[in-house]
């Protein structure tokens, strides 16, 4: 049941992103469970991927989101993140106690005030080293024009209660909680770290288990070996940001974890059928 569940509300989020909503949620550490959440966890348009680059900025995002429960405790919300960009925000419920918040679904990916905005865009490229240009050229690609609130909850509030429901049946089921609990752990890992060149050994040390734990339980859980996962990611990745931004060759292969150009191409060309420049171009020509 728990598998055809994690099922459905992969295929509910990938309807909800075929229709261009930005959409991840996750859970909090502290409380319900789901071996979903990591993957879904990190907002994938151009302007958060930039700021993915600095690990530092990428804790803040984590740090805020203490911020987000807080005013979640009087529902659902749309707001400005700390890196100015805004976002919906929906509560997800706690199984048997509704009352309880174990976890949130956010819609990001708008820009409204731009005067906040822009001074919070000045102020994260200034803290954390980023380009203030490229930062500013992403920010202007993000939609000006969000959806009408209830609208867009009577599409969201489904998956809240999805997820609450899979969250409850995860926690009782017991018998393979510490394996799914493994799983989640190396997930949360491996995506968060995807681009900074880990090797199985870096993710074994960091998640507290042994080489053949990591690659037992990832090919059980995910259908694929673990380096393979983050290789597809990290090209997944780099295809996002030539579509959306106007990043370099080069230096998309240095954000999505790639530490020879030239091997980025190979593998790109491989997975996609052309080099990204090529793919890059023959895209915005059919558009």
């Amino acid at each position: 049941m728990i598998l055809e569940l994690e099922t459905a509300v992969e295929n509910y989020i990938r309807l909800l992103r075929a229709k261009g909503y930005y959409v991840t949620f996750c859970f909090r550490r502290d409380t319900g469970f789901c071996a979903l959440p990591a993957k879904y966890n990190i907002h994938y348009h151009p302007y958060c991927l930039a700021l993915k680059t600095s690990p530092e900025a990428w804790d803040q995002c984590i740090h805020s989101q203490k911020k987000v429960y807080e005013r979640l405790k009087n529902g659902a919300f749309f707001g400005m993140c700390h890196a100015g960009v805004e976002e919906f925000v929906f509560p997800i419920p706690g199984g048997a106690q509704q009352d309880k918040i174990i976890g949130f679904v956010s819609v990001s990916g708008f820009k409204t005030r731009e005067t906040e905005a822009k001074k919070r865009v000045r102020r994260v490229a200034e803290e954390y080293l980023i380009s203030k240009e490229t930062l500013f050229g992403l920010y202007q690609k993000l939609s000006p024009q969000p959806p009408e609130f209830a609208s867009l909850r009577a599409e969201i509030e489904p998956l809240c209660f999805l997820l609450s429901y899979l969250s409850a049946l995860t926690e009782s089921d017991a018998a393979d909680n510490s394996e799914r609990s493994l799983y989640s752990r190396l997930l949360t890992y491996v995506n968060r770290h995807f681009a900074d060149g880990i090797t199985l050994r870096d993710i074994s040390k960091n998640c507290f288990c042994s080489l053949s734990a990591v690659s037992h339980v990832f090919v059980k859980h995910q259908g694929v070996p673990v380096m393979k996962y983050i290789q597809e990611k990290r090209l997944t990745e780099a295809k996002t940001l030539l579509l959306d931004s106007d990043f370099s060759v080069k230096t998309i292969s240095e954000m999505t974890g790639f530490s020879d150009s030239n091997y980025f191409i190979s593998c790109f060309k491989k997975a996609y059928g052309l080099p990204p420049a090529a793919f890059r171009k023959k895209s915005k020509k059919s558009v």
